[in-house]
């Protein structure tokens, strides 16, 4: 919340200096339509929550903007982000149901028993954890297969937000602007199991009688994905320089802190507690 106070003084800042200066002339009406713009967007998740890391992907959006003054401004914006992240032992904690009471013992089937050559060590995969059974490649004792499991996960955010802000011309066509921003962004966490399997086949006559061939295969097989609404309060800082008449280029950076506040079933499946996204973009003005 450091971050959004900071972002909401510049605001505040920014709109007394711009009172203090001379007006410019318009003839821009209250609530009058003052630009569309669209954007793309690095996102970096943080505050990651227990063992989760590499929370960072990329999105884009648009906003509309309406003019309540020359200085002053409110803002509507929509925006869709897609981030990867890292979790130790993600299938245990996701209580897979599929995974629990079916698909582990089916790897272990198609591996031929109960037991697979893992580092070149035999391993009784009944005893061993999930973490431990998606950390490499397994090798079936007596089996023609071979297995590497991979769990993987994502999320997807559609971030709406509703904005208030201020601006400040620094010199001729160019203008900082800061920005207070409530957020509601719905979000869908995904985890699948990324497998890549091998079968080995030995010619046993012919010119390459003795020889192994092998056909390799792979595919993902996904969990059930987990939903929600997350709610948050955040600022931005903007800088924007005008290259015509018509359109505008400008490089954002936005943070914001979601709260367990309101719905927190939601709160609890983000990865994150808050999230920054670095943004550039063009505006067409009206």
């Amino acid at each position: 919340m450091r971050i959004v106070r900071m972002i909401a003084a510049c605001m505040i800042l920014a709109g007394a200096v711009a009172h203090a200066q001379d007006a410019r002339s318009s003839d821009r009406g209250f609530l009058e339509l003052e630009h569309v713009g669209a954007k793309g967007s690095y996102v970096l998740g943080l505050n990651e929550k227990s063992e989760v890391s590499n929370v960072k992907g990329f999105g884009g959006g648009a906003e509309a903007r309406f003019a309540l003054d020359e200085m002053f401004f409110v803002e509507i914006g929509g925006s869709y982000g897609k981030v990867t992240l890292d979790e130790k032992d993600p299938i245990t904690k996701w209580n897979w149901e599929y995974w629990k009471r079916l698909y582990r013992n089916y790897i272990v089937l198609w591996l031929g028993s109960d037991s697979a050559y893992f580092d070149g060590r035999l391993i009784t995969l009944r005893n061993i954890s999930n973490e431990q059974l998606t950390a490499g490649r397994y090798t079936g004792k007596d089996s023609l297969y071979s297995v590497e499991l991979h769990p993987r996960q994502y999320l997807n955010v559609y971030p709406f937000s509703i904005s208030f802000g201020a601006r400040y011309e620094v010199i001729d066509a160019v203008t900082v602007e800061g920005i207070v921003t409530g957020t509601v962004m719905p979000f869908e966490r995904n985890l699948y199991l990324d497998e890549s399997w091998s079968k080995r086949r030995r010619v046993d006559v012919g010119p390459d009688s003795g020889n192994y061939y092998y056909f390799n295969y792979g595919f993902r097989n996904y969990a059930n994905p987990r939903r929600g609404t997350a709610f948050g309060l955040g600022g931005t800082v903007v800088a924007t320089a005008d290259v015509s008449d018509m359109f505008t280029l400008y490089a954002s950076a936005h943070y914001t802190q979601f709260t367990a506040a309101l719905r927190k079933d939601s709160y609890d499946i983000l990865p994150m507690e808050s999230i920054l996204l670095l943004n550039a973009g063009i505006r067409i003005r009206y």
